[in-house]
């Protein structure tokens, strides 16, 4: 990754764990980067060191998925089913599907913190 950043380092940063990555993000972040995030891990607090950040007028923004409003939300899912139709083997390891009226157990699944890969449930209409 480091070579892939090259010496004037990553101009824009979108990361899925906040808190597991701040210390690679301040790493590879080039001068005045963006860094986006909406998830911060399994630490609810975790610590940031600010004055390297800040130092490189590195730009933060955090993303509350569920805090945004629901036409937002909504041309995201549109976007990224665009995404998916045109590119069908991106998504990452797929580590169990349940149909929709087993939601409870998907969460379960999730909750559980042992799946390795992504937990799909199928909205279709055939239930399965």
């Amino acid at each position: 990754m480091r070579e892939a950043a090259g010496s004037g380092g990553v101009n824009r940063i979108v990361d899925v764990d906040a808190g597991a990555n701040v210390t690679l993000v301040q790493e590879l972040a080039a001068e005045a980067a963006q860094w986006v995030t909406y998830a911060i891990g399994p630490t609810a607090a975790p610590a940031f060191p600010l004055a390297p950040l800040i130092r490189k007028n590195v730009q933060f923004r955090g993303l509350y998925l569920s805090g945004l409003p629901a036409d937002v939300r909504r041309e995201a899912q549109l976007g990224v089913q665009r995404w998916l139709a045109r590119t069908p083997d991106a998504i990452h390891t797929v580590d169990s599907r349940f149909a929709l009226r087993d939601t409870a157990q998907a969460h379960r699944a999730v909750e559980a913190k042992t799946k390795v890969g992504t937990v799909v449930v199928m909205c279709d209409t055939t239930g399965d």
